[in-house]
């Protein structure tokens, strides 16, 4: 009784609104120094529930192509579909999907950025901001980590996506934008930022009860360097019946690179046809039904709270194939219940391997976690219906982040507090904060997953050249009029939600 007494104190602590210092010392004008001072040490300067907000690289692979079997079939010469299967299975398509999808799109980039070329360089962010109103040190955060982050030198444009925020009034929504244009120009060789723009979701319901009177919302931030201010930008949204789910977005035309949608959403999940319905909403305000999203000339970045978990059946298959002399970690989990299903005793598996060093992750584990993920590896189950990889295919999506190495960005438990301890050298922060995951991640087969994501679509033209390359495994002939290509990715642990923020670098390629 006495232990829960005092935790509740510090649990609202925790998720205390420090929005206003925040903005008030950005007001000020700091230093560059002092601004990355305040920015590490911001529970020493009422600004943050601890000093260095944790953030992790995504490091080699940030990025997969999405998946097919039909590509499965044609590649691999197999008479049907694929299904589980064995471990060695999953590691061959995975490095199809992962590694060698990886090396085919750096060489098409190198020969694409040999010739006359314009390029835009996005960096888009996205977070299911859970009743926060978010502040410039939150949805900056990936530019103020110099060691793990990102440097604004490296983008061109910036787009930020907050699904179940609460909504800024309108003083400290004016600061907002003021503080993210002068916070970019501060850590720009080159201070040539425009102004910010914000546009919330127009819904009049939000997910929680505590907000009957002032909803939580969607919301999109944008902010693009003078050299490359859009000439038009036209607004999108789509509120379902009224509610906080739904999408928020907007067309942006690039002179002489074409028209750039940027959409955030939150969507329900496990249901393709709620993801298929946002595009007609998307055209009416934006694009031509007869072009369909080739409306889009350069593309569409589509970053959403997809609420896809992880494959129970997969976790379950996985549980029973797999050989635990080749994955030691697993070995230090203690024996879970014999009545726990074999999904969860699977999960609890992975979790142990998420504490793994970084390099052993990515060589040994990622494929794991591609397997089981309801948007990486996506075998068809008999009597379900098809899942939302193949709704992305048909949609001409080819690209999709991926950062499987530093956890789960879902479900974590709001206001944890931060451990003490720094994780070991080599280590992601998900070592010492995966005592922070929700209990619900191992009760439910919605529990836990990789749900916050990035896709990105090309023109029907460029894609077609592109899986034709694909398919052969060579870059060489006729490169894609258009090329996207994700750089690099991070993860932001802000335990003031129960989703972690992602970021990632997105560089369109346009040849001349």
């Amino acid at each position: 009784m006495d232990d829960s007494v005092e935790a509740r104190p510090e649990k609202k602590v925790l998720l205390e609104d420090t929005g206003p210092e925040v903005e008030n010392f950005l007001k000020n004008k700091p230093t560059k120094a002092s601004l990355l001072d305040a920015a590490s040490s911001q529970r020493r300067f009422g600004m943050g529930p601890v000093d260095a907000v944790p953030v992790q690289g995504c490091g080699a692979n940030p990025m997969a192509r999405v998946y097919s079997p039909e590509e499965v079939i044609r590649r691999m010469k197999l008479n049907e579909p694929p299904c589980f299967g064995s471990v060695e299975d999953t590691i061959r398509e995975y490095n199809m999907f992962v590694t060698e999808h990886a090396e085919l799109m750096s060489k098409v980039r190198e020969d694409i950025k040999s010739r006359p070329h314009k390029t835009l360089r996005v960096a888009f962010i996205q977070w299911n901001a859970l009743m926060i109103k978010p502040n410039t040190f939150q949805v900056l955060a990936p530019f103020l980590d110099e060691e793990k982050g990102f440097k604004p030198d490296e983008v061109d444009a910036v787009t930020i996506v907050l699904q179940e925020n609460m909504k800024l009034d309108s003083r400290r929504e004016k600061q907002l934008l003021e503080n993210i244009q002068f916070v970019l120009n501060l850590l720009s060789t080159v201070p040539n930022w425009g102004p910010a723009s914000i546009t919330y979701l127009g819904n009049i319901r939000g997910t929680q009860a505590k907000t009957l009177l002032s909803p939580n919302t969607q919301t999109l931030i944008h902010i693009m360097r003078e050299t490359h201010q859009p000439i038009k930008v036209c607004n999108a949204e789509q509120s379902i019946h009224g509610g906080e789910k739904g999408f928020v977005g907007a067309v942006f035309e690039f002179p002489n690179m074409g028209k750039l949608a940027i959409v955030g959403a939150h969507l329900k999940g496990w249901d393709a046809k709620q993801f298929r319905n946002v595009f007609p909403e998307l055209l009416k305000y934006c694009g031509s039904t007869q072009l369909g999203l080739d409306s889009f000339s350069l593309g569409v970045v589509f970053g959403a709270d997809f609420n896809e978990h992880l494959h129970a059946e997969a976790l379950s298959h996985l549980y029973k194939t797999y050989d635990i002399a080749q994955y030691p970690a697993f070995a230090r989990v203690q024996a879970a219940s014999s009545q726990e299903p074999d999904n969860i005793k699977m999960t609890r598996l992975l979790t142990e391997a998420l504490a793994e060093p970084l390099e052993i992750i990515e060589s040994r584990y990622e494929p794991l976690l591609w397997s089981v993920d309801r948007l990486g590896r996506t075998v068809n189950v008999a009597g379900s219906g098809k899942m939302l990889p193949a709704s992305l295919r048909q949609l001409g999506f080819r690209l999709i982040s991926a950062c499987y190495g530093a956890g789960y960005t879902y479900k974590w438990s709001r206001g944890c507090q931060y451990p003490a301890e720094s994780p070991v050298l080599g280590h992601s922060p998900f070592s010492v904060l995966k005592r922070c995951l929700a209990p619900k991640v191992f009760s439910s087969p919605r529990g836990v997953g990789y749900l916050d994501r990035v896709v990105v679509r090309l023109a029907s033209s460029s894609t077609e050249t592109l899986d034709r390359m694909f398919e052969t495994g060579s870059s060489t002939g006729v490169l894609p009029p258009t090329f996207a290509s994700i750089l690099k990715g991070v993860h932001v642990y802000d335990m003031r939600s129960d989703h972690m923020l992602l970021a990632n670098i997105i560089e369109f390629l346009k040849t001349e």
